[in-house]
């Protein structure tokens, strides 16, 4: 994958599904330019603070065992740097553990890449649209294990996706949006786990 330099991925989750076929539960880009693989890679390193995927896993864990330290998992980078307040609530011990959990949860993905997606707006707005039109489908097809159900915000919950934004854009996938990602993804392929 190191070779896309502009894209759209799809996250599939093990035990997911949507009838017979793995369902997806995520959907991601990246706005600046020639940057897809690192802000792929970003998902699995062991930082949070860098990816909104491992943050949204992280909540789920520490909502679910009702963990306080869940407001301070959600500070920013700019709210832990050194010297700012926020910085001497960090307990550094226990975001690597966390972080190690969810890295082991992340072994549960697999991706698929919408590819070649070099006009920034084009790829921000198929972005935006695919998630809107994935969060249109029947819900009884999130599987009742679901780690997301255990997210504090209801959209990620409801919505079956580790996604906030976009969810209700009003903008939904067309015919040519669909002969499109059929043109990108003739010769891609579905890699499994990290």
């Amino acid at each position: 994958m190191e070779h896309v330099n502009n894209g759209i991925y799809l996250l599939f989750e093990k035990g997911e599904k949507y009838e017979s076929l793995d369902r997806v539960v995520r959907v991601g880009s990246h706005p600046s330019q020639n940057r897809f693989y690192a802000r792929l890679k970003d998902h699995f390193m062991d930082n949070h603070r860098k990816s909104i995927v491992r943050k949204h896993i992280g909540r789920c864990f520490l909502n679910d065992e009702n963990d306080p330290y869940i407001s301070v998992w959600d500070f920013s980078n700019t709210q832990v740097k050194k010297g700012s307040p926020g910085n001497k609530l960090i307990n550094e011990e226990k975001e690597k553990n966390i972080n190690r959990r969810i890295s082991d949860y992340l072994n549960n993905f697999s991706i698929c890449v919408i590819p070649e997606l070099n006009n920034d707006i084009q790829r921000m707005t198929l972005e935006s649209k695919l998630i809107t039109t994935l969060n249109l489908t029947d819900k009884n097809y999130i599987s009742p294990n679901w780690l997301g159900k255990k997210h504090p915000n209801h959209k990620i919950a409801h919505s079956g996706l580790w996604n906030i934004q976009k969810l209700n854009d009003n903008n939904f996938i067309s015919t040519n949006d669909f002969e499109l990602i059929q043109l990108k993804t003739k010769n891609e392929y579905t890699e499994n786990s990290f």
